[in-house]
């Protein structure tokens, strides 16, 4: 199953970083994917992980915001 997570703001990005460690088939999206926070939170995932919102969700089967 593929999860997809939209929003790295603070709760949203600390969810991530556990469904990711307990998953693995995570990837985080984000509307502004060059933010701060964005690229913050994609230096704790991975860059693998880590996508514009756009592109994540072709790759969704479920979401989560």
């Amino acid at each position: 199953m593929n999860i997809v997570i939209i929003g790295p703001e603070n709760l949203v990005g600390t969810l991530a970083q556990g469904i990711i460690k307990a998953l693995r088939n995570v990837l985080m999206g984000a509307r502004f994917p060059l933010s701060k926070k964005s690229l913050k939170l994609e230096a704790i995932i991975g860059e693998d992980r880590f996508a514009a919102a756009e592109n994540a969700v072709i790759q969704l089967e479920v979401i989560c915001f």
